[in-house]
């Protein structure tokens, strides 16, 4: 019987939703049904993120799905998606209104499942939010498909648009959910490019915004719809290799036993306020002034800046094994240690993408956070305009005509109230601790601190090397 009045529904919706948009009517009504209890994947994003860049998070040329709807700016360009509906039904060899009947028959089964993805979403009779997701899919559809035939209409050879229509596609709050996506991909495209798949489709057009250089790619081939949204494909494709960095999760520390802290002056106290719990505490008595307070939370490992490393003797490399994935190696050596690092395009649209791939992973902490560490790890590494101009140097940053400042205020203002519980870079940065805290690394860090201290220490080595062989001559005369 369930199956019989889900039948019924979804047939309500099929006619009166293919009318409409054969028609452009958007006066129809169904009676709402109660929605399937599932976890939500798109949501508004969290006012402590908004509030420090509001412009990255909102769309400027086009509404994706409700949460954008009735944004006034948005509205010209609701003709425009008509007409890339229109363009795309037409490429496929069966009729528009089969086409379209199709396409709405996925939608409709989909219904209370589009409505569960949705956090904060105000109310849609059903005819109008499949209306809205044939649409919408169908827009990205063929905005993709112009982008990867290099088609001129892209749109009207504005690369500039395109770049801006992109943007708002990877917005956390401007999403269709996938399954419906790659619904309307089978039915449309898949008639036209058997061999192709939905993230294949849509990577061309995720090149001309992303903030890093290489290919993208996926690491984890589980299943190809494996995915929330257009943005948690662009997210999948910056994780870094998990059989590389599968012991990279926890940041691990300097370790020393029981006997070497009590030399050091650590007194041992059993858990008095927590009985029973497994808490462990260390208190110092020693505060350090730190340089700055950032609004962020959560455990900063050792670091050094770009500079500092420089002086340290480490040398800067860009990627190139993995291009594309946010990678980070350090790699030690007495005279040629080496750190390996993603190489980031400073554009426009920079940090709108950046800023949303961390809330994303901020809102949502089941889908990992190697974005946020990554932004985490190029907080500590720039500082000043100085730390920015070496990795400049070394082909790490690509330069922006916004300026220096510019670029090191982003990147210092990217982790603020951001909540970090792993650091997905530990490895490598326990291991460049341990290089400039330990021989050469040490030495050139404490002291060749400058060109002018390299001179000095050079030449008083010199000078003692000399008073050596002068006072060993001497006694050798007696």
């Amino acid at each position: 019987m369930a199956n019989v009045n889900l039948k019924d529904r979804e047939a309500d919706i099929v006619a009166p939703t293919l009318q409409a948009l054969l028609n452009s009517v958007d006066n129809l009504k169904v009676v709402e049904l109660p929605t399937e209890k599932l976890s939500p994947s798109i949501q508004m994003v969290p006012n402590k993120f908004r509030d420090i860049s509001p412009g990255s998070f909102n769309p400027r040329v086009v509404s994706i799905g409700p949460l954008h709807r009735d944004d006034e700016h948005l509205q010209p360009f609701e003709n425009q998606k008509a007409g890339y509906m229109r363009s795309l039904i037409r490429r496929v060899y069966c009729s528009r209104v089969q086409t379209l009947d199709a396409c709405v028959r996925k939608v409709a089964a989909s219904i209370d499942k589009i409505k569960a993805c949705y956090d904060e979403m105000k109310p849609y009779a059903d005819v109008e939010l499949a209306k809205m997701m044939v649409m919408d899919a169908c827009f990205i559809l063929e905005f993709c498909y112009r982008i990867s035939d290099c088609d001129d209409s892209v749109p009207a050879g504005n690369i500039s648009l395109a770049q801006s229509i992109i943007r708002d596609l990877v917005l956390v709050e401007n999403q269709i959910p996938f399954f419906v996506l790659n619904d309307l991909f089978e039915c449309t495209i898949l008639a036209l490019e058997p061999d192709s798949s939905v993230t294949d489709f849509i990577f061309p057009a995720l090149k001309l915004i992303t903030p890093f250089e290489g290919k993208l790619r996926i690491f984890d081939h589980d299943t190809s719809t494996n995915y929330n949204h257009v943005l948690d494909i662009l997210h999948k494709s910056y994780k870094p290799n998990s059989n590389k960095e599968k012991h990279a999760s926890f940041f691990v520390t300097t370790s020393y036993t029981t006997v070497e802290l009590a030399k050091a002056g650590v007194n041992f106290k059993p858990n008095q306020n927590e009985p029973g719990a497994l808490t462990m505490e260390f208190q110092s008595s020693y505060e350090p002034n730190y340089k700055k307070e950032i609004h962020t939370s959560f455990f900063v490992p050792t670091s050094y800046t770009a500079v500092e490393l420089a002086k340290a003797g480490v040398n800067f490399k860009p990627n190139q094994n993995e291009p594309g994935a946010l990678t980070m190696e350090f790699q030690s050596s007495t005279f040629n240690p080496t750190f390996t690092m993603p190489i980031l395009r400073i554009e426009e649209y920079t940090e709108s993408v950046l800023r949303n791939l961390i809330a994303y992973e901020q809102s949502f902490l089941n889908v990992g956070n190697h974005v946020t560490s990554y932004a985490v790890a190029m907080m500590k590494l720039i500082d000043t305009k100085e730390d920015l101009l070496k990795l400049v140097e070394s082909k790490i940053v690509a330069n922006h005509p916004s300026g220096h400042q510019y670029i090191v205020d982003m990147i210092q203002g990217l982790c603020q109230e951001v909540v970090l519980k792993e650091f997905s870079y530990g490895q490598s940065w326990r291991k460049m601790d341990e290089y400039c805290n330990s021989g050469l690394g040490w030495i050139r860090r404490t002291y060749f601190t400058g060109t002018w201290s390299y001179i000095a220490s050079v030449s008083g080595l010199i000078l003692f090397l000399l008073t050596a062989i002068q006072t060993y001559c001497a006694i050798r005369s007696l």
